[in-house]
């Protein structure tokens, strides 16, 4: 996969997510999750433990329509995102993609990396026809990225998430590939 290089000249690496890479990617869930209100979890994660992890981690390396890629700076994981086919037959040519990006990392193109690498596995794939994600209405940032690389606005969900006392809407993208 190409690298990113970054305004100071350092590069980030991405490569499909490893058995191995297990506890850094619980880790940086928990830290990415404390960063933003805008993701489906908190700083406690996403709830699993290594072992969970391994197994997630090794399905995704045995689907030939999802994958989990990571994008690592001086071999720390700053960034992770993922393409997840939907295993029914009759949806089969549908997938959900997720990205997220380390705060200190935001503005320098990572996420839009990240994005265009899952969007050119989703091509190679030659199943997959669709793809779509949700997003919180109020994230502008990640909104603005998503429509850049060809998503459209295709509906809503109301009331979908509940942070800090305040319910807050979703926006359902989607984009054909």
């Amino acid at each position: 996969m190409n690298p990113k290089t970054l305004d100071d000249g350092r590069e980030v690496i991405f490569r499909f997510a490893e058995k191995s890479d297990a506890k850094e990617i619980l880790s940086y869930l928990k830290k990415v999750g404390s960063e933003t209100d805008f993701l489906s979890f908190g700083f406690e994660g996403v709830g699993s433990d290594v072992q969970k992890e391994e197994e997630i981690i090794t399905r995704f390396a045995r689907a030939t329509t999802s994958a989990m890629i990571v994008g690592t700076l001086s071999d720390r994981i700053i960034s992770v995102g993922s393409l997840s086919a939907n295993a029914t037959s009759r949806f089969s040519h549908n997938a959900e993609v997720g990205i997220s990006v380390l705060k200190e990392f935001w503005g320098k193109g990572i996420g839009a990396h990240l994005m265009n690498l899952i969007l050119d596995f989703a091509r190679t794939t030659k199943h997959l026809r669709n793809v779509h994600l949700t997003v919180i209405d109020e994230n502008d940032r990640a909104m603005s990225l998503y429509e850049k690389t060809g998503f459209k606005v295709v509906g809503r969900y109301k009331n979908f998430s509940f942070v800090d006392g305040k319910y807050r809407d979703a926006i359902i993208m989607e984009k054909e590939i």
